[in-house]
């Protein structure tokens, strides 16, 4: 898979352009067909208060949650194309977070575990989830269903930057949180420092090796 630099994604407006059930399954307003045309796209609008054109309460949350890994279920199955990056399935995992309608947040694609997929790091934003110190982070896995949370860090400050260190299979994360400044965020087996804040500072030669991936 070609490698790119991961995008930051601003999710409180913006049109979504997926490419994920060929041939198999798409989603058009929460409905999941099995009749799509073999180009078939589906059109996702995220607006706070909506997910793809509709109402986004927590009944249709868990709507989506079945369709998705539905659809991907079937195209696994008869072998159709998907995309490695589900924006429509990380913003179903950012609500299962959340436990939020339309959290706002911004978002960025890397390969974290070095299995070729692009897992996700989100920076969430707004009075529940900022303060003085900063807002809540969160990484999530890409799996075969959609996003996994792998952990969630407090305190947390753009830039957030990926390093080439690797600390149990997983990229270190840099980021910036009062205190200490660029803080090391090291894997540990399970999860990543849920407070930057008490971790030791990254030298001036790691900040300056690792790439921003949300500013």
């Amino acid at each position: 898979m070609a490698t790119t630099r991961p995008r930051a994604i601003n999710h409180r407006i913006e049109n979504i352009m997926l490419r994920q059930w060929h041939q198999a399954a798409y989603v058009t307003n929460g409905i999941a067909s099995t009749t799509a045309p073999a180009a078939a796209i589906a059109k996702v609008t995220l607006f706070p208060g909506q997910l793809n054109g509709w109402h986004c309460d927590r009944s249709k949350i868990l709507i989506m949650k079945i369709l998705i890994p539905a659809s991907l279920a079937i195209c696994g199955l008869i072998g159709c194309t998907s995309t490695a990056v589900n924006p429509s399935s990380l913003a179903l995992a950012v609500a299962d977070a959340t436990q939020e309608e339309a959290a706002s947040y911004k978002s960025a694609y890397v390969d974290l575990n070095g299995d070729g997929k692009d897992d996700a790091v989100v920076l969430l934003s707004g009075n529940n989830w900022c303060g003085s110190g900063g807002c809540t982070m969160l990484v999530f896995k890409n799996v075969s269903t959609g996003y996994a949370l792998v952990s969630r860090s407090t305190v947390t400050r753009e830039p957030v930057r990926v390093s080439s260190s690797v600390s149990h299979g997983w990229k270190d994360l840099i980021v910036s949180t009062k205190g200490v400044g660029d803080a090391l965020m090291r894997f540990d087996g399970s999860a990543y420092p849920g407070n930057p804040s008490v971790e030791r500072a990254a030298t001036p030669e790691q900040v300056g090796l690792a790439r921003i991936i949300i500013e």
